[in-house]
Parts: structure tokens; C-alpha cells; sequence
């Protein structure tokens, strides 16, 4: 399967799992949940604690699932270009970069998509994607919008830790696609950021958006009842 077909294959999901939110101590029983309900794309935020006050853990974590599991890496790090090697030697599929870094930010979302890893016992390139703040201007993402795979819009500024409401995220990405149109047909389009499934509803109704990053308000509560809930934003889906 070529990357045009696996992206296909990724959009079905919907979902993307922040599995550093989950209880560390019951992590067998949250895989076997996601399993039944056919989600095994996980998402891991890598924040060094420089870039923006949030820190979490490092790359390492990545390497404790295996190649079942779609691995989509989020990096707000200072040095993104060191950190996307750890990245990939631990099993990453696809790495998030943040616009706002434009340190040889061509050069490493190039070099990212010359990387391969398993996923499901078939190889591919590593998927690269570009993570805008909410304040950024969508029309910055155009000298990038050739080497991305993923466009991931934050619904809050992770420095100031300032969150924007739904119907302006609904906003950005309406003109996201009025910018760029058919070229961003060929790519996930992505909404992460405190995201809960009231918001999740609005933005699937009203908005062209593939994946929600989603992680504490999946694990607030029961994970299986939670998930039934999802499945009707599935159904909101265009």
C-alpha cells in the first residue's frame, strides 16, 4: 500500500487517542477497548518543557507499543530537527512539527517523509505534518503545504494556554480549505487542543475535518461508554 493509500485507510478512524491521558496501570485493558472499537491510530504529545511550559514524556514512550498501533507524534520541542531522529528510531509513523519553529523546518519535513517504519507488518514512509497555533496565519502553511501529509489546527495556544472558541476553530478551518482547496484533498486534516465531544460535534457538522486528537475527556469517565458517544460524531462526517 503506497502513503495515498494508507492516508485513505487512516481518515476512516477518525480518532486519534492521546494515550498518555489513559490510567498508566490499566493500559492492557484501554488497548483491548480501543481494539473493539477498531482504533489503533495513538497520539503522543513530546514537549520538552522549553518550547512551552507543558512537558510530558520523551520519545522513548513511542517504543513501548508495537507496530499494530498507528504512532502519531505531536513535537513541541525547541530543537524539533534532534528530537524527530529519537522520534523515528523508537517507531513514529507520522511526526507533527510546529509551524511556529521554522528552524530548518523544510529541510526536516522533507528529510522526515525519506524515513521508513513498520505499521501492520507493511512498510512505509514516515507521514510528516505541520501543528499551527491558533493565532497563526493559515496562509504561512502555503511554502510548506508540498512536504505536509497532516494539517493539525490547535484549539489552544500551548504557551499561553489561552483555548479559542469552537465556532473560530469551525472558522480557521473553513478558510484552511478556501485557501488551499483540492490540495488538501490528499491530506488529514486534524483538530487537537482540549478537545471535547460537544466541540468534536459542532466542528464534524459544520466543517471539512478528517481526525480530533482527543485524550483527558475520553478518560474522564468509562472509556467504552465514551466511545459509544463517538460514534455519532462518526456519523456527522463529510
Amino acid at each position: 500500500m503506497n502513503n495515498d493509500l494508507l492516508i485513505q485507510e487512516l481518515k476512516q478512524q477518525n480518532l486519534s487517542v492521546g494515550i498518555l491521558a489513559s490510567p498508566w496501570l490499566e493500559f492492557n485493558q484501554v488497548l483491548n477497548i480501543l481494539k473493539t472499537h477498531k482504533l489503533n491510530i495513538l497520539h503522543f504529545d513530546v514537549a520538552d518543557g522549553n518550547f512551552s511550559p507543558l512537558f510530558t514524556v520523551g520519545s522513548i514512550a513511542i517504543k513501548q507499543f508495537s507496530q499494530d498501533y498507528f504512532k502519531d507524534i505531536h513535537l513541541m520541542v525547541n530543537n524539533q530537527q534532534g528530537v524527530v531522529e529519537d522520534c523515528i528510531r523508537n517507531g513514529a509513523n507520522l511526526i507533527t512539527l510546529q509551524l511556529e519553529n521554522r528552524i530548518y523546518l523544510r529541510e526536516t519535513l522533507q528529510w522526515i517523509r525519506t524515513q521508513y517504519n513498520t505499521y501492520k507488518s507493511n512498510e512505509y514512509s514516515v507521514l510528516a505534518g505541520l501543528s499551527l497555533f491558533p493565532e497563526t496565519e493559515l496562509s504561512l502553511l502555503g511554502e510548506y503545504i508540498d512536504d505536509v501529509d497532516v494539517i493539525q489546527l490547535l484549539t489552544l495556544n500551548p504557551i499561553s494556554g489561552k483555548k479559542f472558541d469552537v465556532k473560530i476553530i469551525s472558522n480557521r478551518i473553513q478558510e484552511l480549505w478556501s485557501i488551499f482547496g483540492d490540495e488538501l484533498d490528499n491530506k488529514i486534516i486534524s483538530v487537537d487542543g482540549a478537545m471535547t465531544l460537544e466541540m468534536a460535534n459542532y466542528l464534524s457538522e459544520n466543517c471539512r475535518v478528517n481526525w480530533f486528537v482527543s485524550g483527558s475527556a475520553l478518560f474522564k469517565a468509562d472509556l467504552s461508554y465514551n466511545l459509544q458517544s463517538w460514534e455519532k460524531v462518526k456519523n456527522n462526517f463529510h
